[in-house]
């Protein structure tokens, strides 16, 4: 059986494959997915609320890249009394467990969080009808 890589993906498979050698040599840190960032999200909870930021809808976007991961999340309110703490707590979960040595959680609040943006699961947690 061939196995034919096509010439614009030559280049993406070339540097990709330099970077986990490289990364076997311990030169630089994991490339992170998105969705060990979201696994990563779902350990950090807002301490008055026992659903965790990812199933609460805080996390807006994750930008994951070889080093470098960046999270754009936002709080239930602009007065939370954890709005350092949760922040803080998603940083050093992601250093500690991915690897990672650039991390950067930006909080914004526009948009605004609104209790819509909780999941099906989170909202099932809290004892939130849930529509069908």
């Amino acid at each position: 059986m061939d196995f034919k890589v096509p010439p614009s993906k030559r280049k993406y498979l070339f540097i990709k494959s330099l970077l986990i050698l490289v990364n076997l040599r311990g030169n630089i840190s994991p490339m992170p997915t998105k969705e060990q960032v979201i696994e990563v999200a779902k350990k950090c909870f807002d301490p008055e609320i026992p659903v965790n930021i990812w199933e609460l809808g805080l996390i807006y976007d994750i930008q994951a890249e070889p080093a470098k991961v960046q999270v754009q999340m936002t709080l239930t309110s602009q007065g939370c009394p954890s709005a350092k703490q949760i922040p803080d707590e998603l940083r050093a979960r992601i250093i500690n467990e991915l690897g990672v040595k650039e991390v950067k959680v930006n909080v914004v609040f526009d948009p605004p969080w609104t209790p819509e943006r909780i999941s099906v699961e989170g909202k099932k947690k809290l004892g939130i009808e849930v529509e069908d």
